[in-house]
């Protein structure tokens, strides 16, 4: 038996651990296999995408322990091209560190965040299985991100720039069958879906003014594909599905 599957049995064990691995603090976490290896990000200081793994694997072998359903969901910037291009690659820097701490200190300690890459940040939710668990992580996540908070970039002293954001968010599954690549796969397809049913804005538009209620898009779906909540009414009652049929995505 394996020192990994010695803690995962032991009742007298803990979640410190990876509460402190899931608020990207692995210097604090004494996991021996994990020590000589990078698991942060070195723009955003949150887990990169091998400490996420680790992680959540780490958090899916304690809800198979417990009993507990899990969450996972994929966050993503619109335009970052156009941030890059507009604003200048520091600016969209600025805006990606600022969204890792956000994202960094809303998350509960059981959970885990992390950079997937680019403009892409991944979250796992330790014992998430119904639409009220994963509405009430969508909102916390939501508000933490809302121009209100996030303070708007000033780029010279006439443009501020408030970033878009999509969110495909996936509830109940279980850690005994599934993997984080199903999840992944699902929940990011969830994302690109709803991207794909938005209205696309011009580069120019990304200059303008953007408010709270459209600055944040979020589609929730449980395990079984089913989308029950959405802020865009096309999603409501509809599966994963039907809707790759209609947008041609693959998951």
């Amino acid at each position: 038996m394996s020192e990994f599957s010695q803690e995962i049995k032991s009742p007298s064990k803990n979640l410190s651990r990876i509460v402190q691995y899931g608020m990207a603090k692995p210097h604090m976490v004494n996991i021996p296999e994990l020590k000589q290896e990078t698991v942060t990000d070195p723009l955003t200081h949150i887990l990169n995408v091998r400490g996420f793994k680790r992680a959540f694997e780490r958090m899916r072998q304690y809800s198979i322990r417990d009993g507990k359903q899990m969450g996972h969901a994929f966050l993503d910037l619109d335009h970052f091209k156009t941030v890059n291009d507009v604003f200048g690659h520091d600016t969209a820097d600025v805006l990606l560190r600022e969204i890792a701490e956000r994202s960094k200190h809303v998350v509960r300690q059981v959970d885990v965040v992390g950079r997937k890459g680019g403009d892409e940040f991944e979250f796992g939710f330790y014992d998430v299985d119904t639409l009220e668990d994963a509405e009430a992580i969508r909102e916390k996540i939501q508000q933490s991100l809302s121009p209100s908070v996030v303070k708007d970039i000033e780029v010279g002293t006439q443009i501020n720039f408030y970033p878009q954001l999509s969110m495909g968010m996936l509830f109940g599954f279980d850690g005994k069958t599934d993997s984080l690549d199903n999840q992944t796969q699902l929940s990011d397809g969830l994302m690109r879906i709803l991207k794909a049913a938005r209205e696309k804005k011009t580069d120019g538009e990304i200059r303008g003014a953007i408010s709270s209620e459209s600055a944040f898009n979020y589609a929730i779906a449980d395990r079984k594909g089913i989308i029950h909540a959405s802020n865009r009414t096309n999603f409501v009652n509809k599966s994963i599905h039907e809707l790759m049929g209609v947008y041609n995505i693959q998951l």
